[in-house]
């Protein structure tokens, strides 16, 4: 796969709220031309299509989750110490750790959740109705799927609230 440097034609930028407002019409060049090395802070491959992106996933020599270790951020960002997890490895640790929570995570035992996970869902929305707005990745996208694992893992809800500018306790 061919990474080309960021053109002019290509924009993409996830902290400009205009962008965030519209970003479908920054997808027609992503999607026409192959996937784009931009410069956020640090190299990152812009990946839109699909083949690319399957080609993306199976290579961890190229792209792997697992982040270089930075002493001037490790401080404030050290959440798991040394400890291996599954959004931070690649083959073979991810495949062993996916392996020790896939039972939980099958079909079935989602669809045994349902119930819990509507009310969860509920009352995410009830909070957002009454502020009067409603942001779909802060006020459900995120904290539904963080609040549903923490309950599968038995962690008590105070450690789980967070607000849009971080964890409460």
């Amino acid at each position: 796969m061919d990474l080309q440097t960021q053109s002019q034609e290509v924009y993409f930028n996830p902290f400009d709220a205009a962008f965030r407002a519209d970003p479908y019409s920054h997808y027609g060049p992503l999607l026409s031309g192959p996937p784009r090395l931009i410069d956020m802070f640090m190299p990152i491959a812009l990946v839109a299509r699909y083949a690319d992106v399957l080609a993306v996933l199976h290579d961890h020599q190229r792209f792997s989750s697992v982040q270089p270790r930075n002493p001037l951020t490790e401080a404030n960002f050290d959440l798991f110490g040394n400890a291996a997890n599954m959004l931070g490895s690649d083959p073979p640790v991810h495949t062993r750790l996916r392996r020790l929570v896939s039972r939980d995570f099958t079909p079935r035992r989602i669809r045994e959740l349902e119930p819990r996970i509507r009310e969860i869902a509920s009352a995410l929305l009830d909070k957002a109705a009454k502020r009067g707005e409603f942001d779909l990745m802060a006020d459900l996208a995120t904290p539904l799927p963080v609040m549903v694992i923490a309950e599968m893992l038995a962690f008590p809800p105070t450690v789980t609230k967070r607000s849009r500018n971080g964890p409460t306790t």
